[in-house]
């Protein structure tokens, strides 16, 4: 894949989930989030870069280890500088948690499926909902934190339970707007309701209302080894754009 390419959905990812603090230096995006989730605590080396890579790198420490955090890096075949990935497997960084990230084009709308509530913001319903699915319920404070700071158009949607009064969803999942791209983020099933159609109908209705609001491409991101969820995307027409992965240097 072109690097332009790889480095704007990079970007639009950014959007999808904001820091609660970010650092721009000289090409490296430096951003930490109380530890919650990789992609909201790590360096992110998108741009050109004219300092001394190994200087930089222990600036780049020094900054995390003050917020009392692994040092981490995300890296894509378009990181910055060349040699970026090499010095950091020198330097004792563990590889891990490599990600697909897939793509497809939208030619016409997907049909809004019934069941899907869709909402503007994350309430009590949606955020109840992800805690129940979600492995991360100890920092859910700090993602309500993180999806308020979303700047660009912003999806929730949920799928409530048929003929209960339950306050919580058997599904649950997100989307922000970028440009012309939608990015689908944190789809969850509970596990008694898989298999049925519902996370293809929680993808169907955010590309729905993306496709309403000018998208015409969307991307996600897969655990690589994910090949159930693989499988769901390669229907919807997802295919695999690039891979990235983390380079982490656990805090002693």
């Amino acid at each position: 894949m072109p690097t332009e390419l790889i480095q704007r959905l990079e970007n639009a990812g950014l959007d999808g989930l904001p820091a609660l603090a970010t650092v721009e230096e000289d090409g490296w995006l430096l951003r930490r989030s109380q530890g919650y989730s990789r992609r909201a605590n790590c360096v992110m080396p998108l741009g050109p870069c004219a300092g001394d890579l190994k200087e930089k790198i222990d600036h780049a420490e020094a900054i995390f280890s003050a917020d009392r955090l692994d040092c981490t890096f995300k890296v894509t075949p378009a990181s910055q500088p060349a040699g970026l990935d090499e010095e950091l497997e020198l330097r004792g960084y563990e590889r891990d948690a490599e990600t697909s990230i897939l793509a497809c084009d939208m030619a016409q709308s997907p049909i809004m499926p019934d069941g899907v509530r869709l909402l503007d913001r994350p309430d009590d319903t949606w955020l109840e909902t992800w805690r129940a699915l979600s492995p991360r319920t100890e920092q859910s404070d700090i993602l309500l934190q993180l999806l308020q700071a979303i700047e660009v158009p912003a999806i929730y949607a949920v799928i409530m339970p048929a003929g209960t009064d339950s306050a919580i969803g058997i599904g649950c999942a997100r989307a922000v707007i970028s440009a012309n791209w939608v990015g689908l983020f944190d789809l969850a099933v509970h596990a008694d309701h898989r298999d049925r159609g519902h996370g293809q109908a929680l993808a169907h209705a955010r590309l729905a209302w993306a496709y309403e609001r000018g998208a015409r491409s969307a991307y996600l991101q897969v655990m690589a080894g994910n090949q159930v969820a693989r499988r769901l995307q390669m229907r919807l027409g997802f295919v695999e754009a690039y891979r990235y992965w983390y380079r982490i240097k656990r805090a002693s």
